[in-house]
């Protein structure tokens, strides 16, 4: 019978190119606002020819090691006000703030599984 590899050893298998990293940190809108670390996407997205190299190094540990950063998963909780009375707590809605980094890790993760996942997850789902 042929087994079946684990997540784990399939997302430890996944390869973090320099050109895809600063492709994605060049992308950041430096408009948007820092994580809990209070490090800016400008900062990120500024210095993306000299960060690909060493992010992508970062990325391939955390996936081999199956361990996301500690920090990486505090995130910054403030209100955002939607309409109405700015009084009234119900025109509020919590937006949490993660790292930049993390998000970045996350988008090119997915862009890697989702055509993998895709068909594999049923319509009524």
């Amino acid at each position: 019978m042929h087994c079946l590899p684990t997540p784990s050893s399939q997302l430890s298998t996944i390869q973090f190119s320099s050109s895809e990293i600063f492709d994605v940190l060049n992308s950041l809108d430096p408009k948007k606002s820092p994580g809990h670390d209070n490090i800016s996407p400008y900062i990120y997205k500024f210095c993306a020819s000299s960060l690909a190299h060493t992010v992508s190094l970062l990325f391939t540990v955390i996936m081999e090691s199956h361990s996301i950063p500690a920090d990486w998963k505090v995130h910054k909780l403030f209100p955002l006000h939607k309409k109405g009375s700015v009084s009234e707590v119900s025109n509020y809605r919590p937006i949490s703030l993660l790292s930049i980094l993390h998000k970045v890790l996350e988008l090119i993760v997915y862009s890697k599984i989702i055509d993998f996942i895709y068909p594999k997850i049923s319509k009524t789902q």
